[in-house]
């Protein structure tokens, strides 16, 4: 699904770059222990905010919020997030305007098997890729 890989994509980059710019792997555990401020900017366009067990990447005209998974995964996401996304990024998903859409789509990958929830720790809502466990 378009809309998942764009979402991972951009966490996945942003990740990169905090991890680069904090100078931690595990950027979760980092913050959880203080080693990292709350919040920061990490280039012009590009600052983040830590909130319990996710973070905001937020860039000048949206932002995304994503929570972490088991041993800092990042690669987890839920319907709530995906329609957040979506609703900030209207004209590369037109296709989502109705929000049935992307409910029906997203109840299809499950069903398919696609995606999984496998209840984990810090964030038992999160979906993943099949593949991807």
């Amino acid at each position: 699904m378009r809309i998942i890989n764009n979402y991972l994509s951009e966490i996945q980059n942003a990740v990169k770059l905090m991890k680069e710019s904090l100078g931690h792997d595990d950027i979760l555990d980092a913050w959880m222990n203080r080693k990292v401020a709350k919040e920061g900017q990490l280039t012009s366009e590009l600052s983040y905010k830590f909130h319990g067990v996710g973070c905001f990447l937020i860039y000048d005209n949206y932002d995304i919020n994503f929570d972490f998974g088991p041993n800092g995964r990042f690669d987890g996401f839920d319907e709530w997030r995906l329609r957040d996304y979506i609703s900030q990024k209207k004209y590369d998903f037109p296709e989502y305007q109705n929000p049935s859409k992307l409910e029906k789509d997203f109840e299809k990958l499950k069903s398919l098997g696609v995606i999984v929830c496998p209840r984990w720790e810090p964030s038992k809502h999160l979906y993943y890729y099949k593949e991807a466990i």
